[in-house]
């Protein structure tokens, strides 16, 4: 199978490529479709907001990792961390500023673009919906790793514990349980976990197989 596949975002080339099953997009390529989305009062600095967007919503293995063949298509950016900057420059429709403004519209334009396009390069590569989910999760746990929940089932009542939230919960079915974790998890990280981002919360749950013995 070819590792790369090769668009346009009008006129311009678009290069993706798959490496150890996950996809990532040239960065070069990237800056060129994002700088060309800003308007000529900003383009100057393109480069800026392309770094630090990059910086905010990702790390640095999101680059590090992807250097296919130098020669052929340079350095390459994780497909979802790309999709998080495109959502993130996205996002300046109602400032002050005409030309942020205004670029932040055209971006939108890349930004649709680039969802239905990951279609067709997952189409090209043969790569499955939950091959797109699982790599978007390895990819969270890596940058966000997930606080753990224990999930046990015993005398029909399911439970929930988690020490570093210092959560208990019970409920009589899985589906309450979640919901109730959920609903004190912020105010519990807020509590015990001092500096703690809740708005980027994530939590991972784990079922604990109880073993049933019967005596003899």
């Amino acid at each position: 199978m070819d590792p790369f596949f090769e668009t346009s975002f009008g006129g311009l080339r678009v290069r993706f490529a798959l490496k150890d099953g996950d996809l990532f997009v040239s960065k070069d390529d990237l800056f060129a479709a994002v700088s060309e989305c800003f308007t000529e009062g900003l383009r100057p600095h393109a480069a800026m907001f392309v770094d630090t967007g990059l910086s905010m919503l990702g790390d640095g293995e999101d680059r590090k990792v992807a250097l296919l063949g130098g020669s052929v298509i340079g350095a390459v950016i994780h497909f979802h961390a790309a999709a998080n900057l495109l959502d993130s420059l996205s996002g300046f429709t109602d400032v002050e500023s005409d030309d942020l403004r205004e670029s932040s519209f055209r971006v939108n334009t890349l930004r649709r673009w680039y969802v239905d396009t990951i279609l067709q390069v997952d189409k090209h590569f043969g790569r499955t919906f939950m091959d797109t989910l699982h790599s978007v999760k390895d990819r969270l746990d890596r940058i966000n790793p997930p606080l753990i929940v224990h999930v046990s089932h015993t005398e029909g009542f399911w439970t929930a514990e988690c020490d570093e939230l210092g959560l208990v919960t019970e409920a009589e079915s899985y589906e309450e349980l979640t919901d109730r974790v959920w609903a004190v998890a912020p105010e519990l990280a807020h509590e015990n976990l001092p500096g703690f981002d809740v708005d980027r919360l994530r939590l991972g749950f784990q079922h604990i197989q109880a073993a049933n013995i019967n005596a003899c």
